[in-house]
């Protein structure tokens, strides 16, 4: 593409911080800080997020993260990496983009991350862990034996409500009152790690917060506490005897007691659970802590199912959607060989991720002119096969009516700036071809990759003459302009979008125009030279799921009958 074009995604408006949780030391990853709204991680030295070379669980381009169209969250999409990446446990279908949602789990390689989003109600952590007033004691894992008849009844309550949460606030909400029934607590709180935290629980957010008898609930949270329990372990504060309290203590706010309970996902702590109790409020009877922990045993249960769920859910619509669209775009598409006049096409569109932005189309506009060309809409996906359609029918009607390539690149021009987002654009090259004087007129809007191949001839790649002009939908009130050339019978034009080119390796070398060029030089017929460059191309990939969406055509001028 031109180095004129604007860019195709809308800057990140929000940071999404992708918190390390297990696996060899290594930074929080930052989406969006930098303003990028495409970030690819893999080993290759071009990766904005480069990992380690000899970390061979990570694919050279494993995997990209991007920013929906709107700029207000995140995807991943993995791209076809030899181990796979991970969501709560479940893998990522290649080239299928996954929303990141906050308290997500993710594992790429040997790491884990926990997903943490902006928003929320969040507070900040009192800082007693180097205060020296408190102690942070372990509590050793309970029998549940120990849980007496009352309690048990609680539980059995409780576990229907539970396991119907349908996300984590209703599921927070659902133990509340089991927590201070079950415990004696006066105070109880489900808390997950917050965003906007520099250092590590120097906030955090509350899920649901409620205290026994109509009491205020609880607002102060021992950072200590939350660290000791994110090692997946029940632990207690408790205050040391020895020293005297101090002002920037938890103690100083009148607690004298309080329990963090994590509540795990795949090995690590997703969400807590937080009790405490003040100095005039009695103490806890014993058996807190066995009930502590078959309520967040049977959270963590719930919290599974409810993201293994959103996941399901959310890849059955995304299926659904691209099926629709595949659909859509097969009927407006031409079939993909076939003879018009005394013209003869091959056609091959592989969409990079279900469905295509590219378009193509060939058709008759009156009983001597064939028009036909192929184009690339900025982005991918749902969004950008919708343009593609939309394009694809506007222009089509427009050649049809005008029959002059600039007067109809001119019109979709003024329909895309009227009706298109900023950020969008659509690079073409369209053609009219005279099938009884053999004269080509052709107008290059930005998109550059065509090779013309003459009878018994090398291919020659055209550059940019007077016939280009920019992308569509790029500028406002400057016409584009033709060029024309004469066509010999059995003269071949071979059209491709970007995804051949720059589709690259293992080893991230792009395809380039060379091998363009080479790999069509035996070809004869249009087919052939569809069928060789794309079997190139695969080749070259080393897979069969492109990066990008890729097309090849063919049109050869051969005689009127």
């Amino acid at each position: 593409m031109s180095e004129l074009l604007p860019p195709t995604k809308t800057p990140p408006a929000l940071t999404v911080l992708l918190e390390p949780v297990l696996g060899p030391p290594t930074a929080t990853i930052r989406l969006g800080k930098s303003g990028q709204a495409t970030l690819t991680l893999g080993r290759l030295p071009t990766c904005e997020i480069q990992t380690p070379e000899n970390e061979t669980t990570i694919s050279r381009r494993h995997c990209i993260f991007e920013t929906t169209e709107d700029g207000k969250s995140w995807t991943i999409t993995d791209l076809g990496s030899r181990h796979g990446s991970f969501v709560n446990n479940v893998a990522l279908v290649a080239n299928q983009p996954h929303k990141l949602r906050d308290g997500e789990m993710l594992r790429i390689g040997p790491w884990t991350y926990r997903v943490l989003t902006e928003g929320g109600t969040t507070f900040r952590t009192l800082d007693d862990t180097g205060t020296g007033q408190t102690r942070v004691v372990s509590l050793a894992p309970v029998s549940q034996e120990s849980i007496d008849r009352t309690r048990l009844q609680v539980l059995l309550r409780s576990a229907k409500l539970v396991h119907s949460a349908e996300d984590e606030f209703r599921l927070a909400a659902a133990v509340l009152d089991p927590l201070l029934e079950g415990t004696g607590f006066p105070r109880a709180a489900v808390l997950r790690s917050a965003a906007k935290s520099t250092a590590l629980f120097e906030q955090i957010e509350v899920l649901a917060t409620k205290a026994a008898s109509g009491g205020r609930p609880t607002t102060q949270f021992s950072r200590s506490l939350l660290m000791g329990a994110s090692k997946g372990q029940m632990v207690q504060l408790k205050p040391d005897d020895q020293i005297p309290s101090a002002a920037m203590s938890i103690l100083s706010s009148g607690t004298s007691t309080a329990v963090a309970v994590p509540i795990m996902l795949d090995g690590v702590a997703a969400m807590y659970l937080y009790l405490d109790a003040r100095r005039e409020e009695r103490a806890p009877p014993d058996g807190a802590a066995a009930f502590c922990q078959a309520i967040a045993e049977m959270c963590s249960l719930a919290l599974s199912g409810i993201l293994r769920g959103r996941l399901e859910a959310e890849r059955a619509r995304y299926t659904e959607q691209m099926e629709a669209g595949m659909a859509i775009q097969r009927q407006i598409l031409p079939p993909p060989s076939g003879k018009i006049f005394g013209v003869k096409y091959a056609l091959d569109l592989r969409p990079g991720r279900f469905v295509a932005g590219d378009l193509f189309d060939i058709f008759a506009i009156d009983n001597r002119r064939v028009a036909f060309f192929i184009g690339d809409v900025a982005g991918k996906g749902l969004p950008a096969a919708i343009l593609m359609a939309t394009t694809q029918s506007f222009l089509n009607a427009v050649l049809c009516q005008l029959g002059d390539p600039a007067k109809a690149a001119d019109a979709v021009n003024k329909h895309l700036i009227a009706h298109c987002p900023e950020n969008k654009f659509v690079s073409l090259w369209m053609g009219v071809l005279d099938v009884v004087t053999g004269l080509l007129q052709y107008v290059d809007c930005g998109h550059g990759y065509w090779l013309l191949r003459e009878p018994r001839c090398e291919p020659v790649r055209v550059r940019e003459g007077h016939g280009g002009g920019a992308p569509l939908r790029v500028m406002d009130g400057v016409p584009y302009r033709s060029d024309e050339l004469q066509l010999a019978p059995g003269t071949r034009i071979v059209l491709f979008s970007d995804g051949v080119v720059e589709q690259a390796n293992p080893d991230g070398v792009a395809f380039g125009d060379d091998r363009v060029s080479t790999s069509i030089m035996a070809a004869t017929t249009v087919g052939e030279d569809v069928e060789s460059l794309v079997r190139a191309v695969r080749v070259h990939a080393g897979t069969d799921t492109m990066a990008d969406d890729l097309t090849v055509a063919s049109i050869e001028f051969a005689v009127m009958g």
